[in-house]
């Protein structure tokens, strides 16, 4: 049972993590574009971008976590 259960929830938590990947990767990709021709810019807003990926793969984490616990 603990088997099955483990299982499903990695497989539930790499599938929202692959998603939310994509999605950042898609977001970062126009965000770079749109101010590739600024440079000063972009060296604040590349920083932020990653920061912000980064807690939301962590709250998606938790979220998982704490859901099927």
């Amino acid at each position: 049972m603990v088997d099955i259960l483990s299982s499903v929830l990695a497989k539930e938590l790499v599938t929202r993590c692959i998603a939310i990947t994509a999605i950042f990767s898609i977001i970062s990709y126009f965000i770079i574009r749109r101010y590739q021709s600024k440079v000063d810019n972009l060296k604040t807003k590349l920083p932020l971008l990653f920061v912000i990926f980064g807690v939301v793969i962590l709250i998606n984490i938790l979220y998982v976590l704490s859901k099927n616990t």
